[in-house]
C-alpha cells in the first residue's frame, strides 16, 4: 500500500512540473570539464557551457535528461579547435577561464556572470529566471517556450534584431519590446550587439520576442515560443 501511494504521488509530481514547466534557477549538482566545454547536472535538468573560442562561449539548458543532436541551422562553424581553458571550484561558483573571459555559474542557481580577466562585469544572466522553459500549445502541438533573460545596466543601449521598417520607434531597444517575426518587409534576426562591448545570437527558429523594458528596464529576455532547449551564444 504504501508503495502504491509513493508511486502515486511520484507520478502527480511529474505531472505537476510538466504543467508548471522548469525554471533554471536550479543547483549545480555536479559538472565535468569536457574537451569542449563544461557539462552540468542541475536538480532540474542538465546545462552545459561550450568554450567554443576563448571569447565566444555557447549555453544549452534542458529540461530533459539529453540535449538535442541535430545541427544548427546559422551556425556552420564545426569549432574542431577548442581553446584552452579551465575550471575551478571557488565555493559558490564553478570559474570557468579562457585567454579572454572569466565565467562565473553560481552553485544555487546556475545563473551565469560574463567577466573580462580584470574582473569587470561585460555581461550576467538574471539570477532568477535566468533560463526557462514552460509548456505550451502551438497550432495544436504541445512544446514549450524558451526564455533567457539578462541584468541591464542603466546605460546599456541594445542595438541589432534585424530590419523592422514598419516599427517607427527607436532602434535602440533599450526599454521597449520588438515581435521577432519573417513579415512583409521585415528580417528578424536574433542578434543582439550592446554598447557595453558584447553580442548576443540566439540559436531558435520558432516566432520569438524580445522583451527590453523588464523590471524597469534593468533586465531584458528573450523567448522563443517552441523549442526542446535554450541555446544562447
Amino acid at each position: 500500500m504504501i508503495k502504491r501511494i509513493q508511486k502515486s504521488a511520484s507520478k502527480l509530481l511529474a505531472a505537476l512540473l510538466l504543467i508548471t514547466g522548469f525554471s533554471a534557477d536550479a543547483s549545480v549538482k555536479s559538472y565535468l570539464k569536457n574537451s569542449d566545454g563544461v557539462s552540468f547536472t542541475l536538480n532540474k535538468g542538465l546545462m552545459k557551457i561550450f568554450v567554443r573560442s576563448s571569447d565566444i562561449i555557447e549555453v544549452k539548458y534542458t529540461m530533459f535528461d539529453r540535449f538535442q543532436s541535430k545541427e544548427s541551422l546559422v551556425v556552420n562553424n564545426k569549432w574542431l579547435n577548442p581553446p584552452n581553458f579551465t575550471v575551478a571550484d571557488a565555493g559558490q561558483n564553478i570559474i570557468i577561464n579562457t585567454a579572454s573571459l572569466k565565467i562565473a555559474v553560481n552553485k544555487a542557481t546556475n545563473a551565469i556572470i560574463y567577466m573580462d580577466k580584470k574582473g569587470m562585469v561585460i555581461t550576467a544572466e538574471d539570477k532568477a529566471e535566468n533560463k526557462t522553459m514552460k509548456p505550451a500549445t502551438i497550432a495544436g502541438i504541445s512544446t514549450y517556450n524558451c526564455t533567457s533573460q539578462f541584468i541591464s545596466p542603466k546605460n546599456e543601449a541594445l542595438y541589432g534584431l534585424g530590419c523592422h521598417p514598419e516599427d517607427s520607434l527607436s532602434i535602440n531597444y533599450k526599454g521597449r519590446n520588438q515581435e521577432m517575426l519573417i513579415k512583409y518587409m521585415t528580417g528578424a534576426i536574433p542578434v543582439l550587439l550592446s554598447t557595453n562591448g558584447y553580442g548576443l545570437l540566439w540559436d531558435n527558429y520558432s516566432a520569438s520576442n524580445f522583451y527590453g523594458a523588464e523590471a524597469g528596464n534593468t533586465k531584458f529576455k528573450y523567448t522563443s515560443e517552441s523549442g526542446k532547449e535554450v541555446d544562447y551564444y
